[in-house]
């Protein structure tokens, strides 16, 4: 079948919200873009990433159909699609009526883990999403953020800097507990060898008290 977004996509700088719209409108040229996650060419698959986050974040149920596709792209060899079923998932959880997540949960949290540094990263920055969408996450979230002392990867200080903004996003829907947990955590980063992660645990201490 031909691809008809394809002049739109290969462009460098498309106008992502028009064929946002577009595809919101018309379910074959939503196929289109997730088809396009496989795409050989980088190009049409980084602008279709692009606006299957922005579809998942403003219309989740949209994208909730395609939930095996996501999944095959969390469990492939190649870095970018790891990368973009971590930002997918975390934005399409919130319409999970049938609980597919709970059956991948240890596999996407393990990503903490992946011998690669960048997967890792994009989990903490993407992690609280979980957390909002499902409250009953939020203290394995905090152990799985506690557990970066013990992590293989180099530039822990700067992972934690990631960790204390996840922290924030969830701060509300955190138990009495879990807070003085983290206040905990954010005072040893005041003295992180990432100076980011210094400021980062400086607000936070100064909005949260330490």
């Amino acid at each position: 079948m031909e691809k008809q977004l394809h002049n739109l996509l290969i462009n460098k700088n498309p106008d992502l919200e028009e064929i946002m719209k577009m595809c919101l409108d018309h379910q074959p040229f939503l196929n289109e873009l997730v088809d396009n996650l496989t795409e050989k060419k980088e190009t049409i698959r980084y602008n279709s990433v692009k606006i299957l986050t922005r579809i998942a974040e403003e219309r989740p149920e949209k994208i909730y159909p395609f939930w095996n596709v996501l999944k095959e792209q969390l469990y492939s060899i190649n870095i970018y699609h790891i990368l973009t079923a971590i930002i997918l998932i975390s934005r399409v959880i919130v319409a999970d009526k049938d609980n597919n997540f709970n059956y991948i949960e240890d596999d996407y949290f393990n990503m903490i883990n992946h011998k690669n540094v960048i997967p890792a990263r994009y989990l903490i920055l993407n992690i609280w999403r979980i957390g909002k969408a499902r409250p009953e996450f939020i203290s394995k979230i905090k152990d799985i953020l506690f557990s970066l002392d013990r992590s293989h990867h180099k530039h822990i200080g700067l992972l934690k800097g990631d960790a204390i903004l996840a922290f924030i996003e969830l701060w509300d829907l955190m138990s009495e507990k879990d807070k003085a947990e983290v206040k905990s955590f954010v005072r040893k980063l005041t003295d992180s060898e990432s100076p980011k992660t210094r400021k980062e645990a400086r607000k936070f201490l100064e909005k949260y008290g330490g």
